[in-house]
């Protein structure tokens, strides 16, 4: 029943609303302009550091005198502290540590100085 009120041909009834093909064709082509190229905008390189080249993170020299004077590699550190055994490298590289992770670096050291001291 629903098929035969919402079908104009199964009823035996002209299509409304309907042009010849060549009249479709002819107008697409006469009012459709050709579309304007938007510029790209350039992304960021995730991998590449977004600050100076010069720039250090205050955490990595807290790191790093930290792991020489303990002899501890700097994968175990970052492994150890915030389960990033890249940690290192990445801040030497120019990596931002969010002020999640320097909280949970700072907290590894404290707790870690508190046991082995």
């Amino acid at each position: 029943m629903l098929i035969y009120k919402q079908n104009p041909a199964s009823r035996g009834e002209p299509q409304r609303y309907t042009r010849r093909q060549d009249d479709v064709w002819a107008q697409s082509v006469a009012v459709a302009p050709e579309p304007e190229a938007k510029p790209r905008r350039a992304r960021p390189n995730p991998a590449r550091p977004t600050r100076d080249p010069d720039f250090i993170a205050p955490v990595l020299l807290e790191i790093e005198r930290w792991i020489k004077a303990r002899g501890m590699p700097p994968t175990r550190f970052g492994k150890r502290s915030v389960g990033d055994p890249k940690l290192v490298f990445d801040l030497r590289s120019g990596r931002d540590p969010s002020s999640k992770v320097t909280a949970r670096i700072r907290a590894f050291m404290d707790g870690e100085t508190a046991h082995g001291e």
